[in-house]
């Protein structure tokens, strides 16, 4: 009987000394997830910074936010912008663990037209002196100023002599505004802004004509000293600071 009781106390022993075992591994592996499912380096939101549908040459004030969920500290630390259409400020060069900072982001839409995009790259140095980068994405829909009708030209060879066609230009919102330059990138083109009065010389109004002028003949002798080219643009700048230079595609549908 004592014998028994000695062996079941071993047996209990035994079992507890396994049991308090797998406890500490198990605590130890858990221990070890929450540690690695830590976030690491400098988290950033949101990474795209979405400004929706602006009207050009508005400028827009936004925030990201950086945090530092890590137990780490992160030195060197710049926000650099791909263009210059956007500034950055507040940035801290050094972020301690716990830290968190909401970065400045200006934009100017001027001399932007429709889907316009812009990178940032943060940049910054980790413990071991390693250099770690996140790209955040600017996007911004860009109401622009002039309006044109149509977007795109084409005219053929086989057209009459001197054939031409007609871009009118509309202010968004009523601005009025004059063309300051016309240019093509081809002597087979002329063009020319056609006024509606005289009054319209010299002044600012909302609408504005132009009329583009192919000449057949200029293009088929080009076609033979320089080759068949076909696609050209129309180049257009009004007085609107904020309004860059205007391109109207021009195509020649060239079957000689």
């Amino acid at each position: 009987m004592k014998l028994n009781s000695y062996l079941k106390s071993v047996f209990y022993l035994l079992t507890g000394i396994i049991f308090l075992g797998s406890a500490f591994i198990l605590a130890a592996k858990l221990d070890g997830t929450k540690t690695s499912s830590q976030p690491e380096g400098l988290q950033v939101t949101p990474l795209v910074l979405d400004l929706g549908k602006i009207n050009q040459g508005e400028i827009i004030n936004e925030e990201v936010n950086i945090n530092n969920y890590s137990k780490d500290t992160f030195t060197n630390v710049k926000l650099l912008s791909s263009c210059g259409c956007t500034v950055v400020s507040n940035v801290p060069n050094r972020f301690l663990p716990g830290e968190s900072f909401q970065p400045r982001i200006e934009f100017n839409s001027s001399g932007k037209r429709g889907k316009s995009r812009a990178n940032l790259l943060l940049e910054y140095v980790s413990p071991g002196n390693q250099k770690e980068t996140k790209l955040i994405e600017l996007v911004a829909d860009v109401e622009p100023t002039i309006y044109l009708t149509p977007t795109k030209l084409s005219f053929s060879p086989n057209d009459s002599f001197n054939s031409e066609q007609i871009i009118q230009l509309n202010s968004h919102n009523g601005v009025g505004f004059m063309i300051d330059l016309l240019s093509i990138d081809h002597f087979a083109f002329d063009c020319e802004e056609v006024f509606e009065s005289a009054k319209d010389v010299e002044s600012n109004t909302r609408a504005r004509s132009i009329r583009i002028i192919f000449d057949s003949d200029r293009w088929k002798s080009n076609v033979k000293r320089m080759g068949k080219i076909t696609d050209f643009k129309l180049r257009i700048k009004t007085n609107i600071k904020s309004e860059p230079a205007i391109e109207v595609p021009i195509e020649v549908q060239d079957t000689i």
